[in-house]
């Protein structure tokens, strides 16, 4: 009895984890918005964080982030109740007060407001010229203190474990702590029996004269996957984990049992 009251209770406990661990999935990532492109789905661009930044030496540091608004403009600019503004601002990180917000001009193709904020990673590329001395170098004793100080730079921010449609190919980003990449294929849904090519992009400096610096991961992604893929390792991540925990307690409570009854023969 002991037995089957062990197992029941691990055998609820596992659908409530498995239940959870879905609902969590399908709640996820549901703060961003995506343009029209010839007819399908182009990248996740997240609301309320800072999308692009810019270094300029030339023209000025500036900054953008998008923001959700349920104002209805037209059916051009506005998808499920929602419209998308953009804020600039002066400086890069969209720090203080926007001196800019505009309505964004681009057909959305899907925008989603307010819902759980989507894992990014945050990167900044320097451009590095070998032919300017005034700005920092790849070799220079204080790298790359050197670059981060004079250089300038994009800082980009790209949704990660997400399959981006663009029609007849996809991509999707993944990153971890030093390095991201991003994973293509030639079919829609970024599914893995179609994947051409992965570019790896580690931090520090590249061959095309730039020097690239992680800034965030939010998500450390371990193994290329499809969003489906995703949901299913940590399903039997889960699985695996309980099924150990099950037998485990069996094992005990079948030894304990054995004890017992082989204390009673002896007595």
């Amino acid at each position: 009895m002991a037995v089957n009251r062990t197992f029941t209770s691990i055998t609820s406990l596992l659908w409530c984890l498995l239940v959870c661990h879905h609902i969590r999935v399908l709640s996820a990532c549901e703060n961003y918005w995506q343009s029209v492109n010839d007819g399908a789905s182009s990248t996740r661009r997240p609301f309320d964080v800072c999308y692009r930044s810019y270094r300029d030496s030339l023209f000025g540091d500036y900054s953008y982030r998008y923001i959700c608004n349920n104002d209805i403009v037209n059916e051009n600019l506005t998808a499920n109740g929602h419209t998308v503004w953009k804020q600039y601002f002066n400086g890069v990180g969209c720090v203080g007060e926007p001196n800019a917000t505009l309505l964004e001009n681009t057909p959305p193709y899907l925008i989603y407001c307010g819902g759980t904020d989507c894992d990014v990673v945050r990167y900044r590329v320097y451009n590095i010229d070998p032919t300017d001395e005034q700005t920092g170098q790849c070799n220079d004793t204080n790298f790359p203190d050197s670059i981060k100080e004079l250089n300038d730079f994009q800082e980009r921010v790209h949704v990660i474990g997400r399959c981006d449609d663009d029609g007849h190919v996809s991509d999707s980003y993944f990153c971890s702590n030093d390095y991201f990449y991003v994973n293509s294929y030639n079919n829609d849904k970024c599914r893995n029996d179609g994947r051409y090519a992965a570019q790896f992009y580690f931090e520090g400096c590249n061959d095309a004269n730039q020097y690239i610096e992680i800034l965030e991961c939010a998500s450390d992604s371990g193994s290329s996957v499809s969003d489906k893929g995703i949901q299913t390792w940590g399903i039997i991540f889960i699985v695996l984990a309980l099924a150990a925990v099950c037998c485990a307690v069996m094992f005990v409570v079948y030894h304990c049992r054995k004890s017992a009854v082989t204390f009673e023969i002896a007595e």
